[in-house]
């Protein structure tokens, strides 16, 4: 099982002058550490996204981006963060089991390819349910919403989730929060038509997703900390 322990760490930004992305790499790992999971989980999660670096840089990139945001946007939201930090960390884990010549980059894949990047939130969430329940919900369930929502529904979710109120909503919570993080995230920084082409601004294309939830998406959208985060990243 995940093991959340309880934790008092607030969100805190790194001030010394590296790249941006070794500024990112190390927040990550500070966090791995300060959240306090379990040993297991913690490990897994190392040993996942160095895999991910070399299997997909910019998959590797956008996983520790997502997984920043969603735990600085979601603890002014009233939560500990740690659900959304994890499974924001590992929401892409089943990109690993995908041909890297198939996965998002600055171009669009023909349908065909799509449909096979498709299948990386089934296969995350096969390989992380048995051990990581809550963690494998998010990363089987970050993109179920819409009207071409696929991966792991309720239906799929252990009885322990569904059947205890709390925890149900605890998980919903966190699954959107990262979902919500990954569509800006993906709009922010990747040039393909999927996500950021159109003139449709981006708040608007997160409300038609997203319904009832603006004040999750101007949290996400008009937060100062994360707006300057990106500008740092030089995607704004």
């Amino acid at each position: 099982m995940d093991n959340f322990k309880e934790t008092k760490n607030i969100f805190e930004k790194d001030k010394n002058q590296e790249k941006p992305e070794m500024e990112l790499e190390k927040f990550i790992f500070k966090k791995l550490n300060e959240l306090d999971f379990s040993k297991g989980l913690s490990n897994e999660a190392r040993n996942i996204i160095s895999e991910m670096k070399i299997h997909s840089e910019q998959t590797y990139n956008h996983m520790l981006r997502v997984a920043h945001v969603s735990y600085s946007a979601s603890k002014k939201l009233g939560t500990d963060g740690k659900l959304e930090f994890i499974g924001g960390l590992l929401h892409d884990f089943g990109k690993l089991m995908i041909n890297k010549n198939f996965l998002l980059s600055d171009k669009n894949i023909h349908e065909g390819h799509y449909r096979v990047v498709q299948e990386h939130a089934l296969k995350g969430w096969l390989k992380l349910k048995n051990d990581y329940a809550l963690t494998a919900l998010i990363v089987g369930g970050h993109h179920i919403h819409g009207e071409k929502g696929y991966g792991v529904n309720e239906t799929d979710w252990p009885d322990f989730v569904k059947n205890n109120h709390n925890l149900r909503q605890r998980v919903e919570d966190a699954i959107l929060n990262v979902a919500m993080v990954d569509f800006v995230d993906a709009a922010r920084t990747r040039k393909t038509s999927e996500r950021s082409g159109g003139e449709m601004l981006l708040r608007n294309k997160m409300l038609a997703k997203f319904p009832a939830q603006e004040k999750k998406i101007d949290s996400i959208l008009e937060d100062k900390e994360i707006i300057s985060f990106y500008k740092q990243c030089g995607f704004l």
